[in-house]
């Protein structure tokens, strides 16, 4: 049986982490919608709303509208090889692993369990690089 390598599960993960906090905003987007307003209207509302309205939680809002994007970086490059060569792979490393130690400071542990699983296969990727 074929293993997959450290960096290729390190991007998948990372990939995945992405797309379970993805699901988080589709739920808060367009679940429950008010009768009379088109699902985008809503959706464009409640995202105004809770990222640029002052209000005590808005960072955590930003910080959930922040990790997608650094975690579909984080694993297109673990996918496309860029961490093949040592410096690389460490910087991705520390990315990753920084990504989900302030995830768990951030954002709800279940989710920030799943932002920092990539950070194990991005040090295996170190060690192998």
């Amino acid at each position: 049986m074929k293993r997959f390598p450290p960096c290729r599960i390190a991007g998948l993960l990372s990939l995945l982490a992405a797309l379970l906090v993805l699901s988080v905003w589709f739920i808060l987007l367009f679940v429950a919608q008010p009768d009379g307003v088109s699902a985008i209207e809503n959706a464009i509302g409640t995202a105004r709303y809770v990222l640029f309205e002052e209000q005590s939680t808005r960072h955590w809002f930003i910080w959930l509208a922040i990790v997608p994007a650094l975690s579909i970086a984080i694993g297109v490059c673990y996918l496309l090889g860029v961490a093949r060569s040592k410096g690389f792979a460490i910087t991705l490393f520390i990315l990753a692993a920084s990504l989900g130690a302030s995830s768990f400071v951030l954002l709800d542990w279940s989710l920030a369990l799943w932002v920092a699983l990539p950070s194990y296969w991005g040090f295996l990727c170190v060690r192998q690089a």
